[in-house]
């Protein structure tokens, strides 16, 4: 009768699993990271089109419209548009690890609990901003301000 050997795994096998666990745990990571950022992105892109949406309408006459950022009592951030003192629309960022910050004349401001909401408004005659905020940064992501004209970009 032969005699089997059992002395457990090689240092090939063990290397082999080793690899497979590194690989599933690069995807997995991955995959998370991208569903918190297209999070992310999706809330700056919609921070940009209420900015947008505020532009037009406040130069298609309507009175008293603005754009209100700011940290809500559940913790998430959103972006409101007003118009004639009315929240006409609300978006909210799902995504829960998010810092908020924006540059005023300057100086950075941290958008955190207690702190009073960033309103953004434009002129009517000009299209100019009536605020001096050039930036809007949301977790790395970007939304660049020029106020002299009210041009807006996200990058």
């Amino acid at each position: 009768m032969k005699k089997l050997d059992n002395r457990g795994f090689s240092l090939t096998e063990l290397i082999v699993v080793i690899a497979i666990i590194g690989i599933l745990a690069g995807v997995v990571s991955a995959s998370v990271n991208y569903i918190f950022t297209n999070r992310t992105r999706k809330f700056v892109n919609d921070c940009n089109a209420m900015l947008t949406r505020c532009r037009v309408e406040t130069l298609s006459g309507a009175a008293n419209a603005y754009v209100e950022l700011g940290l809500g009592a559940d913790n998430r951030y959103y972006v409101a548009f007003y118009k004639n003192g009315v929240e006409e629309e609300r978006k909210v960022c799902s995504n829960t690890n998010v810092t908020c910050s924006y540059t005023m004349g300057g100086v950075e401001v941290s958008v955190v609990s207690g702190t009073p909401p960033l309103q953004l408004s434009f002129n009517r005659t000009t299209g100019a901003m009536n605020e001096q905020c050039t930036e809007i940064d949301i977790s790395g992501s970007t939304i660049t301000l020029v106020p002299a004209t009210g041009y807006h970009r996200t990058g």
